[in-house]
């Protein structure tokens, strides 16, 4: 069955008019009983706990819902695949990023290339690339002054940003170690440039090289599409080991019109539609 992956959507903070351009799209594509994949960060229950409840209309039982960092209470996949595309929302490549430096960083302490910070991070406990999961989970249970203070670099309150990254913090120590990848390979270089000193990247060789050491799936496929970015791209990238993969992230801010992708019955990425 055909297919068509939405990411991104953030129903209870987007614009109206993405609303009823997501809404146009549905209509029509489940006219035409297309799959729909929501490539996560389809509603944002961290910063309007309502928002699942107030758009679930827009969801019908057969869909496949992939989590993203801002579906809290949602269930839903962590990643799918049809064919020879993997689809996942794309917050491993930054966010799991962070954690698995960590990890690598306890394997062998020395390492070189890390900062102070993430030594003194990787003495504190072993680490998994999963253990951002934990991380969001932790989130959920911030109040909403708590909630301000982690999400804006500039929080009026100085103060306020401390006390909620040291509760953070205690709180991911105490947390389960959540299981690393079995085949877990060695992590990409933190690369100048980028958002939050490089752990944050549009590169998109760096995106996939980051993928390609997160999901052990990917490497038996031949696209990735994330969202997550907020940022969209096409394009087909040459790969450590030796072949090219098409990389496509979907997904816009959400005040400017959003990308979907539609994916044959093959798994082949027939077009990439603005919406």
């Amino acid at each position: 069955m055909p297919c068509v992956v939405i990411a991104d959507a953030h129903l209870g903070v987007t614009r109206p008019h993405r609303v009823r351009a997501v809404e146009a799209l549905l209509n029509r594509e489940r006219a035409r009983r297309t799959h729909v994949v929501w490539n996560g960060d389809t509603f944002d229950t961290f910063i309007v706990d309502w928002s699942e409840e107030e758009y679930s209309y827009l969801l019908e039982p057969g869909d496949t819902l992939i989590r993203g960092n801002h579906d809290y209470k949602c269930q839903g996949l962590r990643q799918a695949r049809i064919g020879n595309t993997l689809i996942t929302h794309g917050d491993l490549l930054d966010f799991g990023y962070t954690f698995a430096r960590l990890a690598a960083l306890r394997r062998d302490p020395h390492l070189p290339g890390y900062t102070p910070v993430e030594r003194f991070m990787a003495r504190l406990r072993k680490w998994s690339p999963y253990d951002v999961y934990s991380l969001y989970d932790i989130q959920f249970t911030l109040t909403d002054a708590e909630a301000q203070a982690f999400q804006h670099p500039r929080p009026v309150a100085e103060w306020r940003k401390i006390i909620t990254y040291t509760r953070l913090l205690r709180a991911l120590l105490s947390a389960p170690l959540r299981p690393s990848p079995a085949t877990l390979p060695d992590i990409p270089p933190l690369r100048p440039g980028g958002g939050y000193g490089g752990y944050f990247t549009l590169q998109p060789d760096d995106l996939m090289a980051r993928a390609l050491a997160l999901y052990p799936t990917l490497r038996e496929c031949d696209t990735l599409i994330i969202g997550h970015l907020h940022h969209p791209l096409d394009l087909h990238i040459l790969c450590d080991d030796g072949k090219v993969r098409r990389l496509i992230s979907l997904g816009a801010a959400t005040d400017e019109r959003a990308t979907a992708a539609h994916v044959d019955d093959d798994g082949r990425v027939t077009r990439i539609e603005e919406f």
